[in-house]
C-alpha cells in the first residue's frame, strides 16, 4: 500500500530543503583566509630555525611537531569555516580567544603586544556573533524551530 502525501506538505518540505542551502557571507572568506594566513604564519615563525633532519626525535623537536599539528588544524579549521561547519565556528572562537589571552598575557607582563592581533581577533568574535551569520553555521538558538 503506498503513501500519498497531499501537494501541500510536498511543496512545504521543498521549501525547507531550499531554505538550508545557506549562502556563504563574504566576511565568513575574510576570517577563513585570516585562519589560513594565522596558520601559516604561526608555524612560519618556529620554523624558521630550521635545522638538518635527525634521525630521532628530542624534546627540541617538540616546537616543530606542534608548529606542524597546529599548521594542519589550522588550514582544517579554515576549511571548515569554508564549508560552514559549525565545528570550524567553534574552533575558530576558541583560536582566536587563545590569541586574545596570549597578547593579554604578553600586555600584563609588559612585553611587547601585537596590537593588531587583539584587532583582528576582536572584530573576528564580533563577526562569528552576528545572529545571520551564526544561523548560517547551523546555530540552533538562531534558527526557526520546525514542528515535525
Amino acid at each position: 500500500m503506498a503513501l500519498t502525501l497531499p501537494p501541500q506538505f510536498l511543496r512545504i518540505r521543498a521549501l525547507d530543503r531550499g531554505a538550508r542551502a545557506v549562502r556563504r557571507p563574504f566576511g565568513v572568506y575574510v576570517i577563513a583566509l585570516l585562519q589560513a594566513f594565522n596558520a601559516i604564519a604561526y608555524a612560519a615563525g618556529v620554523f624558521t630555525d630550521f635545522q638538518a633532519p635527525v634521525t630521532t626525535v628530542g624534546p627540541a623537536d617538540v616546537p616543530d611537531i606542534v608548529a606542524a599539528l597546529m599548521l594542519a588544524a589550522g588550514l582544517i579549521v579554515a576549511l571548515g569555516l569554508l564549508m560552514l561547519k559549525r565545528w570550524a565556528w567553534v574552533l575558530t572562537m576558541l583560536w582566536v580567544g587563545a590569541a586574545m589571552a596570549a597578547e593579554l598575557v604578553l600586555y600584563l607582563r609588559g612585553e611587547d603586544v601585537n596590537y593588531v592581533v587583539m584587532l583582528v581577533s576582536v572584530a573576528q568574535v564580533f563577526y562569528l556573533n552576528l545572529s545571520d551569520v551564526q544561523a548560517c553555521f547551523g546555530d540552533p538558538s538562531r534558527t526557526e524551530q520546525t514542528l515535525e
